[in-house]
């Protein structure tokens, strides 16, 4: 397996309670587009502002989570909506936010964003499967990590249809850190299988060209 071969480019955007802040300095945009196209995935570093994690993490402590199945996919945690999703759902739907997205990764234009908090729990009941979540409207994929202590394994991977050959293999384990990786049919990506003791917390979803239908999640 071949590991990220780039390093993340350091607060180049960060979502706090005002809404998305673009940190980078001049000629990071263009870096990072250049990145994405090359990876299909990008790791955006100090994605959530500190004072923002730690209330939605401490939101996420006081949630319920319920088991979750997606059919051939996976198996996780779901959060229950509750305040820490509401905000990150309002928050990551905010225009500006769409256009940077849209620059760095050369997407169509960007309408909503739909996303869970899922929790992984190390040990052969929560697993996840190669797919590609190339469906309708679905442009980018989003995750940020929301876990409280760094975790083993989880690790993203992401490779061509047909091939054994890994493209890229992400350890999103910096608190607040977000990854961004292309959605097409021809590409496949799965979250590795936990280790340790320490479970995986993130906020996972897509950045879309059209509304989701009301009730179908996301």
């Amino acid at each position: 397996m071949m590991p990220l071969p780039f390093e993340p480019l350091p607060s180049l955007l960060q979502l706090t309670k005002s809404g998305p802040a673009f940190r980078g300095a001049p000629g990071y945009l263009a870096q990072a587009h250049a990145e994405f196209q090359q990876r299909h995935c990008l790791l955006l570093p100090q994605f959530l502002e500190p004072e923002l994690l730690g209330m939605l993490q401490e939101h996420i402590r006081r949630g319920r989570f319920y088991d979750r199945a997606h059919e051939g996919i996976s198996v996780e945690l779901c959060l229950t909506t509750n305040i820490a999703s509401a905000v990150l759902q309002f928050l990551v739907n905010h225009a500006g936010l769409f256009r940077c997205i849209e620059q760095i990764t050369g997407c169509p234009t960007i309408r909503c964003f739909g996303g869970r908090v899922y929790r992984l729990i190390p040990g052969p009941a929560h697993y996840g499967s190669w797919h590609s979540d190339a469906v309708p409207s679905r442009l980018i994929g989003l995750s940020v990590n929301l876990s409280t202590e760094v975790f083993s394994g989880g690790e993203f991977e992401l490779r061509c249809q047909g091939a054994d050959e890994i493209l890229c293999q992400v350890s999103n384990t910096g608190f607040g850190d977000a990854l961004l990786f292309r959605i097409a049919p021809d590409l496949l990506h799965r979250v590795a299988g936990m280790h340790g003791t320490v479970p995986k917390t993130a906020y996972a979803g897509w950045f879309r060209s059209q509304p989701f239908p009301a009730g179908s999640g996301a």
